[in-house]
């Protein structure tokens, strides 16, 4: 469950879709309390769902995906992410039809199931990046039917967690159809969301790395290793202060790819070989992490790289 600022939620919706303070609170509050509101002041919990439902918003009884623990779903989500996490989408799929199955489908829980599906079914082949978008896109307009129009704007429109989620999940199909500046634009529109500072720890923190890892990833196909390292070590640094550790294998891992990378491209031996010692003990560190949180999974993965590269990894 994300956490968020309701005042800001009020202020930035209502300046986003350019309705005016009078419009907004007329028949529900003062001009005078609504003002209050947004600056930060006491809100009551009536107050907030007729102000987000007078801007056709969900109210925050929807903003949790599945209300309550029918059928053991939240600990099916709970493994289904871990999945995810350890790149085992074929373990996803299968909590996912199990969740499917226990869902109560309020319309965040068929949102977050609708993007699932999809994202599982891209990364396993089965779809290709033009109905990845399709399909995010759709689950995206139950809760903002027209968000096309929020998109790359200075005014900033709230996105819930889920729904920031989907964008991200654009831009990985703009991405795999070659269309970069679309996904780039994609993954600045959540940046600016994140940075308006309404949602709470550690959500704002986790999605701001998921989309730096993403554009590194970007950078890395473009051969832009230096660009791509950084990103890697910002990500690096932001997953240490929130102790975000499933990120931490991933990363290694993706920071010993562009090291060798930038290693097999340069003429200084020296230089060379540090870059190549280097990414050898990214590897290595990113093995014995991935095994120490008992990601078998992704332990294979670094340690089949590891071997390609190097040498045998115990």
């Amino acid at each position: 469950m994300a956490y968020y600022n309701a005042n800001r939620i009020i202020k930035l919706t209502r300046i986003a879709i350019g309705m005016t303070q009078e419009r907004l609170c007329d028949g529900i509050c003062s001009v005078t309390t609504l003002s209050r509101i947004e600056k930060g002041g006491g809100l009551k919990r009536d107050t907030y769902r007729q102000l987000m439902e007078r801007m056709e918003r969900v109210t925050e009884e929807y903003y949790v995906v599945c209300v309550g623990n029918i059928g053991g779903f939240l600990e099916k989500q709970a493994e289904m992410e871990k999945a995810f996490q350890c790149q085992d989408y074929e373990k996803a799929e299968q909590y996912l039809y199990q969740m499917k199955k226990a869902a109560d489908y309020n319309i965040l829980t068929k949102q977050y199931l609708m993007r699932a599906e999809a994202v599982v079914k891209y990364y396993q082949k089965q779809i290709g990046g033009k109905e990845l978008l399709h399909r995010v896109s759709d689950a995206l307009r139950l809760t903002v039917p027209k968000y096309e129009k929020y998109l790359n704007r200075d005014k900033i429109f709230p996105f819930i967690k889920e729904e920031l989620m989907l964008l991200m999940s654009m831009g990985i199909a703009y991405n795999s159809m070659s269309e970069r500046e679309k996904s780039l634009q994609m993954y600045g529109t959540v940046l600016r969301c994140l940075a308006a500072d309404y949602m709470g720890k550690p959500d704002n923190e986790i999605i701001r790395i998921t989309v730096n890892y993403n554009i590194s990833k970007m950078c890395e196909a473009q051969k832009k290793n230096i660009e791509a390292l950084e990103k890697i070590n910002e990500c690096l640094k932001m997953s240490v202060v929130i102790d975000h550790g499933h990120m931490f294998a991933k990363l290694l891992l993706s920071k010993a790819s562009n090291l060798i990378e930038l290693a097999q491209k340069e003429e200084n031996v020296t230089i060379k070989k540090i870059g190549l010692k280097n990414a050898e003990q990214c590897l290595q560190q990113a093995y014995y992490i991935a095994v120490a949180r008992k990601d078998n999974f992704f332990a294979r993965k670094v340690k089949e790289y590891y071997i390609e590269n190097f040498r045998s990894i115990t």
